[in-house]
């Protein structure tokens, strides 16, 4: 039942991490069967109390609004 793995550091909103998270899995396994991205952030504020810039704070919403 057991099963090999790899730690690769990456943010997720840099597409060269996200990238080399690929190449390293081809690197130790061969191959890349599957990919489950599953980063997350919880957030427990209304949008307007979010302290980001208002360029990050579009791309959220854009992100969000993208997904219907």
């Amino acid at each position: 039942m057991g099963g090999d793995a790899v730690a690769v550091v990456a943010d997720a909103t840099v597409f060269d991490q996200v990238n080399a998270v690929a190449v390293r899995a081809i690197q130790v396994f061969g191959r890349l069967d599957t990919w489950v991205h599953a980063a997350a952030v919880n957030l427990y504020a209304t949008f307007e109390q979010i302290a980001l810039n208002k360029k990050v704070r579009a791309k959220v919403l854009q992100v969000f609004l993208s997904r219907g």
